[in-house]
């Protein structure tokens, strides 16, 4: 009961800052350290004011909305990878996970999350996820879930408003 006080009156505080669906999607994204959500709500809404976030947004609530009521394996395996794009995209996470691990620096990780846009929109066009193959379909469900999991450190996607 208490800390549900404080979120609420912290939606209000972040609210007179920031636009309802960034204050929401940073909350839904969990934690509960004060500056942190600061900061994360700061960096998404500097991310907002770039002319390509609409359709970088959208990209990513895809990828969000297919795991949704999935529980994907904790990371993907390079061997069941079959497809061009998938292998590109494994490729693209990898190097984006590596540059930004463990960094607090939200702005700096949305900007470098941001570079995924075209190799996950590759994805999507070339590459069916619900594959019959349950190892298949797993593995890409885990690449899919790999990158949600990485922008989910800032904000959950579905909460934003485009």
């Amino acid at each position: 009961p208490a800390r549900e006080f404080v979120v609420q009156r912290l939606r209000g505080l972040f609210g007179e800052k920031a636009p309802t669906d960034v204050v929401e999607a940073v909350l839904a994204a969990g934690g509960d350290d004060i500056v942190d959500w600061s900061a994360r709500i700061a960096a998404l809404c500097a991310l907002r004011e770039r002319p390509d976030f609409a359709p970088l947004a959208a990209t990513f609530k895809r990828v969000a909305n297919i795991l949704k009521g999935e529980a994907p394996a904790a990371g993907a395996s390079e061997a069941l990878l079959r497809e061009p794009a998938e292998r590109a995209l494994f490729a693209e996470v990898v190097g984006v996970r590596t540059r930004a691990a463990a960094t607090r620096d939200y702005v700096a990780l949305l900007a470098q999350l941001a570079t995924l846009k075209p190799a996950v929109d590759a994805f999507f066009d070339d590459v069916l996820v619900m594959d019959e193959d349950p190892d298949v379909r797993g593995n890409r469900l885990a690449l899919l879930g790999s990158i949600d999991a990485m922008f989910r450190r800032v904000a959950d996607f579905r909460q934003i408003v485009v």
